[in-house]
């Protein structure tokens, strides 16, 4: 791998987590669905959307690719499965498994405190059934963005049926699964987007590593962010209009598949000939495993202390909606910066040797 695909690999991950830490600061009284949002629909509404259900979406595809394809780039034949398996153990199911009993943990304390109890309006941890610990300790954690790494871990278990049918069926495979992520038919075991993106990662890795080196023009690159928004217009058009849930859907995925593309080409116009800026953000790009894991449920409890000290009133949902992610990613840098620089050990472990 080149030094600069290398690095362009960093910072996309970096700007990636960016990403998903403003799509959870989402904070409208809605559920978490497409189909479903606010009858007003105003401009608080609008642009919560726009971004949350639209821009940032990107990010998790990304790091399914990025994942996939990593997996893969250094392959050297059946032998090889073993030893990489047994690395995401370090690097996936310790973390996991760590940061799942730190989230019990710390909302265990939170909810022995009367003056933070009544912030928790769900079953509190110490009434708790064995199936529901187990629940929360290893499939659903309290930091609910692990699904990602739980998913990460099945399909790192899947990897050699994977790669024999990536290799085997080439493209046509992620054309037979790409209607199960159009309309989001999930089973128990990993999300169908999962699926889709750490197979396309693997397709790229043994069938065409030279399309994730390639640089296109800056004309190319502005067409892709115009046909992104104008996707992304369309698709929240149809949720404004109350189309079906199937066009919402469809202009959705859509829109996210341009974004993967304009987002990944848009670095090279930007960076390409500025790698001293990206050079001076390295120390930051090694906090971004920190961050993701770090996020939540800390954005959760600054959300709800903003509402709770500054009201919740219409304008107070906007200023929250920008302000949250702020105040989440200076708390976790700061902490991740104290954690190496006191423990290098253990954050070491707690971010899988990254």
């Amino acid at each position: 791998m080149t030094e600069y695909l290398s690095q362009k690999i960093k910072a996309v991950s970096f700007f990636a987590i960016i990403l998903v830490v403003i799509l959870h600061c989402y904070n409208l009284d809605l559920y978490q669905s497409l189909e479903i949002y606010d009858s007003s629909k105003n401009f608080n509404w609008f642009v919560q959307t726009i971004i949350s259900f639209g821009i940032t979406r990107i990010a998790v595809p990304l790091f399914f690719i990025i994942s996939g394809y990593l997996f893969f780039f250094t392959f050297n034949g059946n032998a090889d499965f073993a030893i990489k398996i047994k690395k995401r153990f370090h690097t996936l199911v310790i973390p996991y498994l760590l940061w799942g009993f730190f989230g019990i943990l710390f909302y265990y304390i939170l909810q022995i405190i009367p003056q933070t109890e009544a912030f928790f309006t769900k079953k509190l941890i110490k009434n708790y059934s064995l199936n529901e610990f187990f629940d929360a300790a290893f499939l659903n954690l309290i930091p609910y963005q692990f699904w990602f790494i739980r998913d990460l871990i099945v399909l790192t278990l899947l990897s050699p049926l994977l790669y024999f049918i990536t290799k085997k069926l080439n493209f046509w495979f992620l054309l037979i699964i790409l209607p199960f992520w159009i309309v989001t038919l999930d089973n128990i075991i990993f999300t169908s987007e999962s699926l889709l993106f750490f197979s396309f990662g693997i397709y790229l890795s043994i069938h065409n590593q030279e399309v994730v080196k390639k640089t296109i023009s800056k004309k190319a690159v502005l067409s892709l962010l115009v046909c992104w928004i104008l996707l992304l217009t369309v698709k929240t058009f149809f949720q404004v209009e109350n189309f079906s849930p199937l066009w919402i859907q469809i202009g959705h995925k859509t829109a996210i598949l341009s974004g993967i593309i304009a987002f990944w080409f848009l670095y090279d116009l930007l960076f390409k000939n500025n790698q001293g800026f990206i050079t001076n953000c390295n120390s930051l790009f090694k906090f971004t495993f920190f961050i993701y894991a770090f996020h939540e449920p800390i954005l959760t409890i600054i959300k709800k202390g903003m509402f709770y000290f500054f009201g919740k009133q219409e304008e107070m949902h906007i200023v929250v909606y920008f302000l949250s992610p702020i105040v989440t990613i200076f708390i976790c840098l700061i902490t991740g910066i104290i954690l190496k620089k006191l423990i290098p050990k253990g954050f070491k472990i707690i971010t899988g040797n990254r």
